[in-house]
């Protein structure tokens, strides 16, 4: 069961340095999609470590993440985006909090998901980082049980509860999730 392969297991550290950015950028471009080698990371395990590595710390410890409590924005039209631009974005978004759903980037409104591959971008070396639109959120076909739940009319509601919010911002946390290490059926 999919619920079998959540990764909330072990007491040891999993951590991100710069030494993993080429391996995660290359991962994360291929596919919008929790990493499960070398180690088990969410995309916002990896959206953080961004931030951190971006803001001069040396490594990111993975811990407690909160995704979205809207759906996120993404470009719709070619946009770059220079280094210097993406790492001051990353000293105003708030460590350990919410997912934001919309970063400015040098007065350039980007999506989660568009800064996440600028960011592993420029910690991979580049001066500029080149977005295409792209899906801000990852597929749900992997998890056909969270792509089309709904609480409503089930026997933990009343019969007036309308499920206008809850189902969709459980999908919208699928950002935090993360699977066993190695686990390769989602990929």
């Amino acid at each position: 069961a999919v619920a079998d392969e959540l990764s909330c297991e072990g007491s040891e550290e999993r951590v991100i340095t710069l030494a993993d950015i080429p391996e995660l950028r290359r991962q994360i471009s291929e596919n919008l999609y929790p990493v499960t080698l070398p180690e088990s990371f969410s995309l916002a395990d990896i959206f953080q470590a961004c931030r951190a590595l971006l803001c001069g710390e040396e490594r990111y410890v993975a811990g407690k993440t909160y995704g979205f409590l809207s759906a996120p924005y993404a470009v719709s039209a070619p946009t770059s985006l220079s280094a210097d631009d993406i790492r001051a974005s990353a000293k105003a978004i708030p460590a350990y909090d919410f997912l934001p759903e919309r970063i400015s980037v040098g007065g350039v409104e980007v999506g989660p998901a568009d800064w996440l591959r600028a960011a592993l971008a420029v910690l991979d070396g580049e001066e500029r980082a080149h977005l295409i639109p792209a899906e801000a959120l990852p597929s749900l076909d992997a998890l056909p049980r969270l792509k089309g739940l709904s609480f409503k009319g089930t026997w933990r509601h009343s019969d007036s509860f309308e499920d206008k919010y809850l189902s969709d911002r459980l999908r919208l946390q699928f950002w935090t999730m993360r699977f066993r290490r190695g686990y390769s059926r989602f990929v």
